[in-house]
């Protein structure tokens, strides 16, 4: 009965994953005070989400891509609702484990993506690429300043 009740629920989320994101909608823009736009490149939408709660003070969250008919909401939220289900019961052995090890972080939210070519769950950085190198550089070589 439980495993008819999550299809179910998976099932209903998707679906309103799939509406809102297609549901037409001002897409927020984030402006800087020092002038011109945040992020101009971002590919995310910025008014859709979906976030679940994990353990020990972590969250993930769902990136999706602005509205595009060549990308699959639906399937990427069951992806993420599976992720999700594989992380609780699984616990260590899970891919989100996995992620929350990658992403450093010793609590809060990490961002996710769902890859078409690969079919899984991803981990998005938050941090451009090259601020991530320095990061890396300088755990790498914490005496060099």
């Amino acid at each position: 009965m439980g495993k008819d009740h999550y299809t179910l629920l998976k099932e209903g989320i998707s679906r309103l994953c799939a509406k809102t994101v297609s549901s037409r909608r001002f897409e927020p823009v984030l402006m800087s005070s020092l002038g011109g736009k945040i992020n101009q490149n971002n590919p995310y939408t910025l008014s859709f989400s979906v976030m679940a709660e994990a353990r020990n003070g972590y969250n993930f969250k769902l990136l999706l891509p602005k509205l595009s008919n060549d990308f699959d909401y639906h399937k990427a939220t069951d992806k993420f609702m599976d992720f999700m289900a594989d992380y609780h019961s699984d616990d260590e052995l899970s891919h989100a484990f996995k992620i929350i090890k990658l992403s450093g972080l010793p609590r809060g939210t990490i961002l996710v993506k769902y890859n078409p070519e690969t079919s899984r769950i991803e981990w998005q950085d938050h941090l451009p690429p090259e601020i991530r190198e320095r990061v890396n550089v300088q755990q790498e070589n914490p005496t060099d300043s």
